[in-house]
């Protein structure tokens, strides 16, 4: 009996000694290092506590509620212990190779407006897609770009990129395509992914418009004074703590088997941050928005960026294509740039590189200028405009292939939110594998035995 108490408090002392700041930033700390002074202090006194208790346990073994405390104790970290283990096991030796490319892995998110229903799955490796291997099975095509790219508001099997992989069966098409991107964060993708999944060709998407219009921005503010943000951002909710720490503790399993993210929650709480932000002049032309969008845009039904562009940039369409602006100049030059990277980054793995740019409303599209007009963009005469001759420019002093599939018909863009329906994926995809099909180099790559 007195044995089984030396046992049991010997154990309680190693385990207190076990727990201390060294100790566990080398198991938990990314960087082997825990900086929190407060954290520091709990760590060490919760051990020193389990040593005195341990002490207690081993002098006093004729003391029953000393040995229920410490037993329990044992139980518990053995338990965590346990788990820790089978987490660091099914890690190493069970889990798929993961590689959180754009999102997290295995990652889903959903979202409903009064346009679609969206339930997004992330891959193994971090995009949109079928689970897949960085090792390359057969011939591999990357596919880079924004929201336009990802298939935002339509199913997997609807997007243009899944449409190009049932075309070209023998060929993997892979979506690394983000919302929000710009050809900026391209160049950072390629610089992850090419890499990595060592691509036969890369394919890169410019946005007619909207890309050389995010770049203006970025050059605008990279000249002007550094200022915080209008936007004000709220505190993440409680129970983010606990993911958090739970991701500490089990990464691999957290990661495998995570829960659905509401993207309208996201866009709700951006909605209200944005409304704070609005001049008097900018929350008056608010109020003059069609009573139906501010009722989506402030339930978070509505994409938020729409509403802060045509409140900020309403010249938008018109600006991304004014080749005499002097922003819209440094721009191209910038996207001549970025796109030369990326080019360099594919000739390191002997890909080739194709870019491709994607019809956006307002230009030849009359009937999306009413739509645009309700959301506070200024678009008279945007259906007369050339919405890629900026990519035109930036790309005519290279020897970088280039194609311009055009979209024609109806019902093409969500009414409001504003990207391609399944109607317009499906359309943009026929007219690309046509432009693909006759390119020598991509004949070449169907073509070629090896990978």
């Amino acid at each position: 009996m007195k044995s089984g108490h030396k046992l049991l408090g010997g154990l309680l002392i190693l385990i207190g000694l076990l727990i201390n700041p060294v100790s566990l930033s080398w198991l938990f700390s990314n960087d082997e290092n825990i900086t929190s002074w407060s954290l520091i202090a709990a760590i060490i006194s919760i051990g020193f506590i389990i040593v005195l208790l341990g002490v207690a346990v081993y002098s006093f073994p004729k003391n029953v509620w000393l040995s229920k405390v410490g037993l329990a104790l044992v139980s518990t970290v053995f338990t965590i212990t346990l788990l820790i283990s089978a987490d660091r096991f099914y890690g190493a030796l069970l889990m798929p190779e993961t590689s959180q490319l754009l999102f997290p892995a295995y990652s889903r998110a959903e979202h409903n407006t009064a346009e679609f229903e969206l339930d997004v799955q992330i891959n193994n490796l971090g995009f949109r897609g079928e689970n897949t291997s960085i090792k390359k099975k057969k011939k591999r095509v990357l596919v880079i770009g924004d929201s336009f790219t990802f298939g935002w508001g339509v199913t997997l099997e609807e997007t243009w990129v899944e449409l190009l992989g049932n075309n070209y069966t023998h060929v993997e098409f892979l979506n690394l395509g983000q919302g929000g991107n710009h050809p900026g964060d391209y160049v950072q993708v390629a610089k992850k992914a090419i890499p990595l999944l060592k691509p036969d060709v890369v394919i890169v998407c410019i946005l007619d418009g909207n890309d050389i219009h995010q770049l203006m921005r970025v050059v605008e503010y990279e000249r002007g004074p550094k200022v915080e943000d209008e936007i004000i951002f709220l505190d993440e909710p409680r129970n983010e703590n606990l993911k958090r720490y739970l991701h500490v503790l089990l990464p691999h399993f957290s990661v495998r088997f995570q829960r659905s993210n509401s993207i309208q929650k996201r866009w709700l709480k951006d909605s209200r941050n944005l409304s704070w932000g609005l001049s008097t002049e900018q929350d008056a032309k608010y109020e003059l928005l069609d009573a139906n969008i501010r009722n989506e845009f402030e339930h978070g039904r509505l994409n938020p960026s729409l509403i802060y562009e045509g409140l900020h940039h309403p010249n938008l369409f018109i600006d991304a294509t004014d080749t005499s602006n002097t922003l819209c100049k440094k721009a191209i030059i910038r996207l001549q740039d970025h796109l030369e990277e990326i080019r360099a980054l594919a000739d390191a793995v002997e890909a080739k590189t194709i870019m491709v740019s994607l019809p956006n409303r307002p230009y030849g599209f009359k009937t999306e200028l009413n739509q645009l007009t309700e959301l506070g963009f200024n678009v008279a005469g945007c259906d007369t405009l050339t919405g890629n001759i900026p990519t035109q420019l930036a790309l005519s002093q290279t020897k970088t292939t280039t194609i311009y599939p055009s979209i024609i018909g109806d019902s093409l863009f969500y009414k409001y939110d504003g990207h391609w329906n399944a109607n317009g994926n499906r359309i943009f995809a026929q007219e690309l594998i046509k432009e693909l099909d006759n390119l020598p180099e991509w004949k070449h790559f169907l073509t070629s035995s090896s990978f």
